[in-house]
């Protein structure tokens, strides 16, 4: 079947899927998609061939919206076969080929996994197919095998283009400096004036490992903030027992679609974990 899929996008005008919020999709139907700066200085638009492979052609899904983004939407777009582009994993250099070559080397790949193009010029208002709704819980999130845990190191690359990163590093410390105490960590929370900074401790220090007494996070249940929830509900996975799960169930039927499906991601856990 890939070899079909192969012979078609080498004999047609592959399709490409572009994954935004859903409030872009409007102002992109009427002018396309502006090339953006990447994290390597090219400006471009990232995005993935269509392929038989539907998780691997979406697999970003989850990691751009854990940068805050709200529900977002398939862009599909055509592009000439001979169309110049950049393809390679993102944490290793990208090779200059057509897209339809770089169609062929992700679904060659004996891991599709972290795998990106970057088309360095924008699309046009005319090459667009159609936007599309698709699932919001497809894809990895922090790095392909992270298998639901946060990466702890917080160096320029294992952190590069997310959101707060510059706090995340004064909180969470450098490879050079002094991690995070638990006494400091619950300091933050309890302060309660700095979403950022609770969310922050609640992904990459709470949120790394197990940990027992979930009653010391019970008071964040009532706080304001949808982003204090989210990681509260992130969090609450790496604690164990009946308490644990009770708080994630009362998330899982919070107001705020993301807090629901972090805390449904998380309940999923603690139940395999307690053997469930």
């Amino acid at each position: 079947m890939f070899t079909n899929q192969m012979l078609r996008l080498r004999s047609s005008m592959p399709i490409c899927v572009h994954l935004t919020s859903e409030k872009n999709a409007r102002h992109i139907l009427r002018t396309g998609i502006t090339a953006m700066p990447s994290s390597t200085g090219d400006r471009g638009v990232f995005c993935m061939p269509v392929l038989p492979n539907f998780y691997a052609s979406h697999q970003w899904l989850r990691e751009l919206r854990r940068g805050g983004r709200t529900a977002l939407v398939a862009i599909d777009f055509r592009l000439p076969k001979d169309e110049i582009v950049l393809v390679g994993h993102f944490s290793e250099p990208h090779l200059q080929v057509t897209i339809a070559e770089a169609a062929g080397i992700i679904m060659k790949a004996e891991d599709p996994m972290g795998y990106e193009i970057l088309l360095p010029r924008s699309v046009a208002r005319q090459e667009i197919h159609k936007v599309r709704s698709v699932s919001q819980v497809i894809g990895w999130r922090y790095y392909p095998k992270a298998k639901g845990n946060k990466p702890s190191c917080t160096c320029d690359f294992c952190i590069r283009g997310q959101y707060g990163a510059n706090k995340l590093r004064e909180r969470l410390g450098t490879a050079d400096s002094k991690p995070l105490s638990k006494q400091q960590a619950m300091e933050i929370l309890r302060n309660g004036d700095d979403p950022d900074a609770m969310r922050d401790v609640l992904y990459n220090f709470l949120g790394s490992k197990q940990r027992k007494n979930p009653e010391e996070l019970e008071f964040l249940l009532d706080h304001p903030s949808s982003e204090v929830q989210r990681g509260l509900a992130f969090a609450l996975r790496f604690y164990r027992g009946k308490k644990a799960a009770a708080m994630l169930s009362q998330l899982s039927q919070h107001e705020d679609e993301q807090v629901r499906s972090e805390a449904e991601e998380s309940l999923v856990q603690n139940r395999t974990d307690l053997g469930g």
